[in-house]
């Protein structure tokens, strides 16, 4: 490797972790653009688990897999974080409405985790399924970024549906103790 593709590389791996730099400060402006717009600081700390916890195990999986973290793969990573944020303002917006002016309780989190959940659940199922297809391809690169997209999807999922609402209720919980 000589000339151009040493620069090509080194180009390369800047690129990723810029884009990886860039991730965690669009969570941090988004943190606190929810804690902004739902008027507490509760909520946006309740926000960040679901929307870090599927790109920290994205991230974890690479080198696990032994995979090189490329500026294919990176950009999957900002998708799921914007499909994560987005289920978990919906999820949190529809507390917000369920609350009215009472407590958040078992009830409201409920109602609202099945309220949001099904929609939640369809379209991250969707998008899954639609990435799923790239694993079909012929050409190596849209195989692993149909896997990684399906993942991280995935795993938005699952943190939102199920860690907003025990994180609400174990706030909750501590609060009445």
């Amino acid at each position: 490797l000589v000339g151009s593709m040493v620069a090509a590389a080194e180009g390369f791996g800047a690129l990723v972790t810029e884009l990886l730099q860039g991730l965690f400060i669009a969570l941090a402006l988004i943190t606190l653009l929810i804690g902004w717009v739902f008027r507490s600081l509760r909520i946006a700390l309740i926000s960040v688990l679901p929307n870090t916890l599927p790109i920290l195990c994205g991230l974890a999986v690479f080198p696990l897999l032994g995979l090189p973290l490329n500026i294919f793969s990176a950009l999957f990573f900002t998708l799921a974080l914007g499909i994560a944020v987005d289920d978990t303002i919906h999820l949190l917006a529809r507390i917000e409405r369920e609350r009215g002016q009472g407590a958040v309780d078992e009830q409201v989190i409920a109602r609202a985790s099945q309220g949001t959940g099904g929609a939640i659940a369809s379209t991250s199922l969707v998008l899954v399924a639609g990435f799923l297809v790239l694993t079909w391809s012929a050409f190596p690169a849209n195989r692993t970024s149909g896997w990684i997209a399906a993942g991280l999807i995935s795993a938005a999922l699952i943190a939102d549906l199920l860690l907003v609402p025990a994180a609400l209720g174990l706030q909750r919980s501590k609060r009445s103790s």
